[in-house]
């Protein structure tokens, strides 16, 4: 199972000068979840996390006790989604065929495609651990409701960018307690990414030119 997961082909589709400053200075940057464009990574969809209820004078007493512990649960999940909004991110996909939409969305019209497998980008951070304990696996595409816990949503997003097929890298920070509680990172006075070591040789497999360069620009780019 761990050598399957350690083969996984993944893509990551990044404008040209950022592809050139992670050549120049062998470091890739790791933005915070909280950062990205889908409110979801940063607050819970709370339309799925509530019951319909009828209420009126007459509620038995159990079910007034559960309606309290469901939203003591809640409280204590909007919390921990929160915390873990901040943790360093970083986002790839397993869709081996190129995505017009994700050229589009991830690329300003001069952007590349890297490939690489899951293993050799843990192993071109050679180190990281060091810093950082690693969580990574496969997004899965559903709605979030009350039966999914803050750790679950590390891993659910919404149907709507199923599409994507996201293959994800969350970075821990290490201490002493190794909870994932601690392992966040504070709210307070932290950047909005970090920056982390890597060997290119390691990571980068092949490149794919965006195809909405010019040919000759292309043709430069390539030499």
């Amino acid at each position: 199972m761990i050598d399957e997961l350690l083969n996984l082909h993944i893509y990551r589709y990044m404008d040209m000068m950022h592809f050139i400053m992670l050549l120049e200075s062998k470091k890739i940057r790791i933005n915070r979840r909280n950062t990205f464009s889908d409110y979801l990574e940063r607050s819970l969809e709370l339309d799925n996390q509530f019951w319909l209820q009828a209420v009126g004078h007459n509620i038995p007493e159990n079910l007034n006790y559960r309606l309290r512990a469901n939203a003591v649960d809640l409280s204590e999940k909007s919390k921990s989604h929160k915390e873990y909004s901040y943790l360093p991110t970083s986002c790839w996909t397993l869709q081996e065929k190129e995505d017009y939409l994700m050229w589009k969305s991830y690329t300003n019209g001069v952007g590349v495609r890297i490939h690489t497998t899951v293993g050799n980008f843990m192993r071109s951070i050679n180190g990281v651990e060091d810093r950082f304990n690693l969580l990574c696996n496969k997004i899965e595409y559903k709605i979030d409701n009350i039966y999914c816990s803050a750790e679950d949503n590390l891993f659910i997003k919404h149907p709507a960018y199923e599409n994507e097929k996201e293959f994800r890298f969350y970075f821990l920070s290490q201490n002493e307690n190794h909870t994932l509680h601690s392992m966040s990172l504070s709210e307070t006075n932290q950047k909005r990414y970090i920056e982390v070591q890597v060997d290119t040789d390691d990571l980068i497999m092949d490149v794919t030119l965006s195809p909405f360069i010019n040919e000759k620009v292309a043709t430069v780019l390539k030499r």
